[in-house]
């Protein structure tokens, strides 16, 4: 070695293709190098012989997914959650594109993570309080009828609950009638 370097054994392993074990433990023996597997990363990137299989890239897949999971109970709106999803990808998966195209289970798999975190807030114990208190939220809320023009009188409850409830003799009125047609010069 040139300027007394040296080769630091335990940090070498030896990585044979068509070498038969008995001629790769004696060069492991000789160096005193680990053999190593025939899969494993580096930077990031699997490194594997033979055909691309799903338990090489999944990991990674598994590592972005995780990162999400770390968000879900957060308050984040759905441009929040996007971006995230933007920047976990970018930062985490493209380079691994940019080596192996994916298989295509993978990619739905990934897919359907994201999708999951993204549309979270749908299955959030947020939603979940508020579909429980539901009747209480309706009772509470109030509607905007604009010009009218799209809420029906007496079906819709616009004022609290329909006005049909209420009027015992609405025959005079059809069901279809809309508010706008009460509004006398805006009023």
């Amino acid at each position: 070695m040139a300027l007394g370097q040296i080769v630091n054994q335990a940090k070498s392993t030896i990585f044979a293709g068509s070498v038969s074990d008995v001629r790769l433990h004696r060069v492991s023996n000789l160096t005193s190098f680990k053999i190593g597997a025939a899969h494993f990363s580096y930077l990031g990137v699997p490194i594997f012989k033979g055909r691309k299989k799903s338990c090489f890239l999944k990991p990674i897949a598994e590592k972005v997914l995780a990162r999400f999971s770390a968000w879900k109970g957060s308050l984040l709106c759905f441009i929040g959650r996007v971006q995230l999803v933007q920047s976990s990808i970018q930062s985490m998966v493209i380079h691994n594109f940019s080596v192996y195209s994916w298989l295509i289970s993978l990619l739905k798999y990934l897919e359907k993570g994201i999708k999951n975190f993204i549309c979270y807030h749908i299955h959030s114990s947020i939603w979940c309080n508020l579909k429980n208190e539901f009747e209480v939220v309706m009772a509470n809320s109030s509607s905007l009828i604009g010009n009218g023009s799209s809420t029906r009188f007496l079906l819709d409850s616009w004022c609290g609950a329909p006005l049909i409830n209420h009027i015992q003799d609405s025959m005079q009125i059809s069901l279809n009638t809309k508010v706008v047609d009460f509004i006398v010069d805006g009023a």
